[in-house]
């Protein structure tokens, strides 16, 4: 898709998609929403053993209606280059 023109892509999935775009090292931005009525919890794959998690940095954290919105953004790595 970088190859054509696309440099932005949104992606909504679960823990298992998140695993694999930190593993592959292109996320930038994760917005991920907790729902007030999941039968059970567990936070997603992002703080375990995946390198590219610890990269991230929370920037807002809101509520509407039970529902509680988290924005993180990727820390500053000097050492990254585009892809």
């Amino acid at each position: 898709l970088h190859q054509r023109g696309l440099t932005r892509l949104s992606c909504e999935g679960g823990p298992t998609v998140i695993r694999e775009f930190l593993e592959a090292d292109v996320v930038d931005e994760m917005i991920l929403t907790i729902a007030p009525f999941a039968a059970t919890w567990a936070p997603p794959g992002v703080h375990g053993d995946t390198p590219a998690a610890t990269r991230f940095e929370l920037r807002e954290l809101g509520s509407v209606d039970s529902y509680l919105y988290a924005r993180y953004l990727r820390s500053p790595d000097p050492a990254r280059t585009p892809a």
